[in-house]
C-alpha cells in the first residue's frame, strides 16, 4: 500500500463562533477529484468529518473507491460542551452516524468506541479496532537516522518562493 498526501489550498474558510481556534476550510473539490483520478487511488481514508472528509466521501463515491474512516474525536460531545446545547449535540451525532455509516470500514481505538458505534447503528463487521500505541521495536532511538530530516529543510529558493506571493 502506498500512502500519498497532498496539501490543497482551501477555496474558503469559515470561523466557528463557539470555537475561535478552529476554522472550517472548504477544499477545492474539482482539483482534489482530478488529483485522485490522475494518481489512480484505490482507497480514500477519511480522518475528519468536516468539509475535507465530505470531499473524500464524495470523491470515493464518484470514483467507486473503497472508503475507510478513522474515528478518533467525539465532535458531538465537543459541540455540547462548547454550546451547552444537547439538541446541537444530537444533530452532531446524527450527522456522524450518516457519515460513518456510508464507509466500508471504520477504525476505532477501543472496544468501548466499537460498541458505541454498534449501538448507534453502524454494522459490526464494518468496525475494526486500531488501538493507539507505538511499536517500540520498529520505532526507537537506536533506529534514528539523523539524515532523515535534512530532506525537509528549506532551501533559500523555497524560502523566497514562500514569501513572494
Amino acid at each position: 500500500m502506498i500512502c500519498r498526501s497532498k496539501i490543497f489550498r482551501p477555496i474558503g474558510e469559515f470561523e466557528l463562533p463557539e470555537y475561535e481556534l478552529q476554522k472550517l476550510s472548504f477544499p477545492p473539490i474539482l482539483q482534489i477529484l482530478d488529483y485522485i483520478q490522475r494518481e489512480q487511488f484505490t482507497e480514500i481514508i477519511i480522518s475528519t468529518p468536516g468539509p475535507v472528509g465530505l470531499t473524500g466521501l464524495l470523491a470515493a463515491d464518484m470514483l467507486n473507491l473503497h472508503k475507510t474512516g478513522i474515528y478518533h474525536t467525539d465532535f458531538p460531545e465537543y459541540i455540547r460542551i462548547l454550546t451547552e446545547d444537547r439538541f446541537l449535540e444530537s444533530l452532531g451525532w446524527r450527522y456522524m452516524r450518516w457519515l460513518y455509516g456510508q464507509l466500508d470500514t471504520v477504525f476505532v481505538n477501543s472496544e468501548q468506541y466499537r460498541q458505541s458505534w454498534i449501538d448507534r447503528g453502524i454494522e459490526p463487521d464494518k468496525i475494526k479496532l486500531l488501538p493507539r500505541g507505538l511499536d517500540t521495536e520498529l520505532f526507537g532511538p537506536d533506529r534514528r537516522d539523523p539524515k532523515f530530516w535534512q530532506r525537509f529543510e528549506k532551501t533559500p529558493e523555497s524560502k523566497n518562493a514562500a514569501t513572494t506571493r
